[in-house]
């Protein structure tokens, strides 16, 4: 569900891209991403979650990983 999710608002908007990878494939992302579980959602390196959400819900993250990318506080 949340690959679906995640390729879906990228399908709708082309600010917005999605990419899925299999954390047992590429352990050295599943460690810098420190992906205990799955699905963990990671946005622009700021906001990251686990866990299937509601499509509502990736665009609240979505949204805080814009607010917190334009402000230096979070840099």
């Amino acid at each position: 569900m949340a690959v679906r999710t995640a390729h879906k608002l990228a399908i709708e908007n082309e600010h917005i891209k999605a990419d899925m990878v299999e954390m047992v494939e590429f352990p050295h992302l599943a460690q810098k991403y420190m992906a205990m579980s799955v699905p963990k959602i990671v946005i622009n390196e700021i906001v990251d979650f686990v866990g299937a959400q509601p499509p509502e819900y990736f665009v609240e993250e979505i949204m805080r990983a814009l607010r917190a990318g334009d402000n230096p506080m979070y840099s």
